[in-house]
């Protein structure tokens, strides 16, 4: 397949993923269960917060660019679910958990490349 950053199908992936997720009908959505069940609002926040580190490995954007893009998706999605579903409807609470799993991601994102700029920094004045 080569390199994700290359390839439109790395791109296009978590989207048919996150699309066709949204439009499941929630009788047909699997529970998952590690002690405890995880609530729909848990799994808008977890999705985003992976979509965005996903994204930002492929596509290196600005952080305003990624959150206006990765905050359009989210609305997208649930007036998706409003018009195409039957069984799903948009709410205003999983647009909030899908913006709070944006910004937890841009935050990881951030503290991720600030430590790695350290570690890189400590190792040239070691070798240097």
């Amino acid at each position: 397949m080569g390199n994700l950053k290359e390839s439109k199908f790395g791109l296009i992936l978590p989207l048919i993923i996150l699309l066709s997720c949204g439009l499941v009908s929630k009788n047909l959505v699997v529970e998952y269960k590690l002690g405890f069940y995880l609530s729909g609002t848990f799994s808008h926040l977890m999705g985003f917060f992976f979509l965005t580190i996903w994204f930002q490995l492929i596509l290196e954007w600005s952080i305003i660019r990624l959150f206006l893009t990765l905050s359009f998706i989210g609305v997208l999605v649930e007036l998706a679910q409003e018009v195409f579903s039957d069984s799903r409807s948009f709410q205003l609470k999983d647009i909030l958990f899908n913006e709070i799993g944006v910004i937890i991601g841009l935050s990881f994102l951030m503290i991720f490349k600030l430590l790695r700029g350290k570690i890189n920094d400590e190792t040239q004045s070691k070798n240097g």
